[in-house]
């Protein structure tokens, strides 16, 4: 997936946690796809609102409404309820 002039998109991937409205990272399934998207050369936003930290396993957390802002496509990848609402360019792999 690309944009203008070959550039590879800014990626924003929504929620880390193991399951919706947690704060539990371990043997979370999202935590290997923002992983293998950064060693894959993207930028990525990664957005998890339910913990305070800024800084997880090696790269830093934004704000949902800066990942709005400044990706080209997003990944909801946890069904937090402070998700429900997004739209913009977000493919949901949740249900």
């Amino acid at each position: 997936f690309e944009v203008k002039k070959g550039r590879k998109p800014v990626i924003a991937c929504y929620g880390l946690a193991f399951k919706p409205d947690i704060d539990d990272l371990r043997e979370s399934p999202s935590m290997y796809v923002v992983q293998s998207l950064i060693s894959q050369g993207y930028k990525v936003l990664p957005v998890e609102p339910n913990l305070d930290a800024k800084r997880v396993s090696g790269f830093h957390l934004c704000s949902m409404e800066e990942a709005l802002a400044k990706s080209d496509i997003g990944f909801k990848l946890v069904n937090h309820s402070v998700f429900k609402n997004l739209h913009k360019n977000v493919i949901s792999f949740v249900q």
